[in-house]
């Protein structure tokens, strides 16, 4: 849809750093800075109506422990706004959405959904801003999400005690597998002096090794406005959505006041 927004303006407390057509494809970009926070937000205007959202962190692995994979497992288990077990998959069943989903790589974590409806492009913005942002992080969901111990013989307590969990089951059948299992070796002996050296999805061996404090602190410090990008596509009035992310990245501000002060004094060659 046209615009009228020029470099340098202001919108919802986005500054509009770039403008650039991209005629080959018809289409438009904006690039913008959340002038509070320091957040990043592209998006490029197309006339598809399969209009798409991601909200996306930094987070490099620096270890194997999986941290950032099951913290992406526990963002989806209810949040400040829909305090329900499930929202993510709650709104798989009731939403019009054409794709949902969550990933985590080697050194990014995003949230990607896309649909063809205005209404339902807006509900979930609502459930993944406030799944990402003002997630619950509950003590009995990293037991299921992440990993727990459990009796061999659920009725009896002097059985032997067994690994169990989502994401470490997942990732055992994952490295179980002869071809994943050489990757992960040969990227971590390539890359031995940096991030791609750990296995980001988490070793079996070391997923037991994480607590529930690390995740919620990791959290606390990688899911942060100065560290997101949001990305929008398609012919949705952006500007709309830049109203409603400025509103809950200043409603983080008065949340997690702190932890801003944190990020912006500390120094890490992670951020």
């Amino acid at each position: 849809m046209p615009y009228s927004i020029s470099t340098n303006d202001v919108i919802h407390n986005f500054k509009v750093n770039k403008i650039e057509e991209f005629p080959d494809f018809e289409m438009t970009g904006y690039s913008l800075t959340h002038l509070k926070t320091g957040a990043q937000y592209f998006h490029l205007d197309s006339s598809d109506i399969s209009n798409a959202f991601v909200v996306h962190f930094k987070t490099p692995a620096y270890d194997n422990t999986g941290i950032f994979h099951i913290l992406e497992h526990l963002t989806l288990c209810g949040s400040k706004k829909y305090p329900i077990r499930d929202p993510f998959m709650n709104m798989t069943k009731r939403s019009l959405n054409s794709y949902m989903n969550a990933w985590t790589g080697p050194d990014f974590t995003m949230y990607p959904f896309a649909t063809h409806n205005e209404k339902d492009f807006k509900n979930l913005l609502e459930v993944y801003m406030d799944a990402t942002f003002f997630p619950r992080l509950e003590y009995y969901d990293f037991l299921q999400e992440g990993w727990r111990y459990e009796f061999f013989e659920q009725t009896n307590d002097r059985s032997d005690l067994l690994f169990k969990g989502i994401v470490f089951n997942e990732m055992k059948g994952d490295m179980a597998r002869q071809d994943t299992n050489f990757i992960h070796k040969l990227q971590s002996n390539v890359f031995n002096n940096n991030t791609y050296k750990f296995n980001s999805g988490g070793d079996p061996q070391f997923i037991p090794m994480l607590s529930h404090t690390d995740v919620i602190n990791a959290h606390n410090k990688y899911y942060h406005p100065r560290n997101s990008k949001f990305f929008t596509y398609g012919d949705l009035n952006f500007t709309e959505h830049l109203e409603y992310i400025n509103d809950v990245l200043l409603q983080y501000l008065v949340d997690y006041p702190l932890e801003f002060l944190k990020f912006h004094s500390r120094k890490s060659k992670f951020l």
